[in-house]
């Protein structure tokens, strides 16, 4: 029998991010892991989520090992990583959240929720809740984003979470929006939902 969604995992070497858990009205993240590579090769590989998260190539099973593994060792070195968001009460995969390191100067977010549930606000609560934990739980001064620029949906997300565009650029041919956002501008945004 599977351990609650909720209840946190145990690891020879966890971070504080390993053994937290968050909390929205709707949802519950833990910590992304290992056992978690075949359930986001599958949500990855849905042609609507590859859309724009991958530009539309299907993603092999060693890429999402790759990048949980980056995961896993951010939160070893920084204290954040990527969560698996979970509905409330059931525990169901809804999606995933969190932060990477990246190419820019801080933090990147990004996010994915499964396609029948989107337009819900799941991907917003959840990417405010991490948010929230990145600038008041870890201090970090300020988290970017980047986005496809005919990604409407994703665009309106983070307006709604405060992030503001700093950037385009035409990369193989598609043009992406940078976005960013400080601690202060997020502690002050009075667009910020309230999960």
């Amino acid at each position: 029998m599977a351990a609650p969604p909720e209840q946190k995992r145990t690891h020879s070497s966890e971070s504080r991010y390993m053994q937290k858990v968050l909390h929205t009205s709707r949802l519950t993240l833990r910590p992304c892991d290992e056992a978690d590579i075949e359930l986001l090769h599958r949500h990855w590989t849905e042609p609507d989520v590859r859309r724009y998260l991958w530009d539309g190539r299907t993603v092999s099973k060693e890429t999402v090992r790759e990048f949980v593994h980056a995961s896993l060792e951010s939160s070893r070195k920084r204290d954040y990583g990527l969560w698996i968001l979970l509905s409330k009460p059931e525990g169901a995969f809804r999606g995933v959240c969190g932060l990477r390191d990246g190419e820019l100067a801080w933090p990147e977010l990004l996010y994915s929720v499964t396609p029948k549930h989107w337009g819900r606000g799941l991907v917003t609560e959840g990417a405010c809740c991490v948010l929230r934990q990145a600038f008041e739980e870890l201090g970090l001064r300020g988290v970017v984003a980047t986005v496809d620029k005919p990604n409407v949906a994703s665009i309106r997300v983070l307006e709604k979470l405060g992030l503001y565009v700093t950037d385009e650029k035409l990369i193989h041919g598609n043009p992406i929006l940078y976005y960013a956002v400080s601690q202060e501008r997020f502690r002050s945004s009075e667009q910020r939902p309230r999960p």
